[in-house]
């Protein structure tokens, strides 16, 4: 895919011309709110898209795009927030692509460690994604959900602060 025919450039071009126009007349509190506001809002468009019908992931290539995505989101989001900030919110979707784009024997695997991360996943989010993969059909779809639900229901995980999964709407898209 051309790099300059991104919608996360288009996005992040865009986004930036805003944040130029708005900082010259906002308090430095507004601003940073603002920014936040929009990279959670960028974060939870770019998850409900993965979950958008049409959408057919091919892992090896996906991957790719992926990274190249949460990248340039990092890298534009830093420029106008803590990078260590952007970095602990854009870690979640990094994950989360890392983990639908791997392997169908490493899946498990992954799960699990993303699962101890952010056990606020809703596993129907993670269902539906898996369901976008032309690599898997549906029967290897339920037997790597089936062991997903099981997993999750034996180890309760307490005392972790939600992520950005906890707002993730699960109506239809």
């Amino acid at each position: 895919m051309d790099p300059s025919a991104s919608p996360v450039l288009t996005l992040t071009v865009t986004f930036g011309d805003f944040f130029a126009d708005y900082r010259q007349h906002a308090e430095d509190f507004l601003f940073n709110k603002v920014v936040a506001d929009v990279l959670e809002g960028f974060l939870l468009a770019y998850l409900q898209q993965l979950r958008a019908k049409p959408t057919k992931i091919k892992p090896v290539a996906a991957l790719e795009l992926f990274e190249a995505d949460c990248a340039l989101a990092t890298d534009f989001f830093s420029e106008h927030r803590d990078p260590r900030r952007v970095q602990k919110v854009m870690d979640a979707l990094s994950k989360f692509t890392g983990l639908i784009s791997s392997s169908q024997k490493m899946v498990y695997l992954e799960f699990f460690a993303f699962w101890k991360v952010y056990p606020d996943l809703p596993l129907q989010l993670f269902e539906e994604v898996l369901a976008r993969r032309e690599d898997l059909d549906r029967a290897a779809i339920k037997d790597i959900m089936e062991t997903c639900r099981r997993k999750t229901q034996e180890e309760r995980i307490a005392d972790v602060p939600p992520s950005i999964f906890s707002k993730v709407r699960l109506d239809k898209v």
